[in-house]
């Protein structure tokens, strides 16, 4: 019996222990997303690009924006600079709410809620190539 408890507790001291080095190497992946489904427009702005607003209804689009939100990770350690917001994207969904995301290098705000980004630039980086820069 004490062979078995002291097995169950090395499994999960170890599992504890390797997700927590996880979420500290890779960073912390945005919960509450909406599902595509749940969306029924999506707006996307860019600060470097005043006038090219981008809207969609499509299903494909509104996926390649929440497979961008795989690229935000967000980090408990890290800091953070005051600089202006440069990516913004709005979800209008189908229940009549929103769910807003804005990120510049180092920082996010997620539905109101300020968070540091854990892997500078990739994701301004991702949306302005995705959408921004012409083909």
């Amino acid at each position: 019996m004490k062979k078995t408890t002291k097995l169950a507790v090395s499994l999960i001291a170890s599992t504890v222990l390797a997700t927590t080095a996880s979420l500290f190497i890779d960073g912390i992946p945005i919960s509450g997303k909406p599902k595509s489904v749940n969306v029924k427009r999506v707006k996307i702005e860019h600060i470097n690009y005043p006038n090219e607003t981008k809207e969609f209804t499509d299903k494909k689009n509104i996926e390649l924006t929440l497979a961008l939100l795989g690229y935000l990770r967000t980090s408990p350690i890290k800091r953070s600079t005051d600089e202006p917001m440069l990516v913004k994207i709005t979800y209008d969904l189908t229940d009549g709410s929103r769910f807003t995301v804005e990120a510049n290098s180092s920082s996010a705000l997620i539905n109101g809620k300020y968070n540091t980004v854990h892997d500078k630039n990739t994701f301004v980086k991702m949306c302005t190539a995705a959408f921004f820069i012409k083909k």
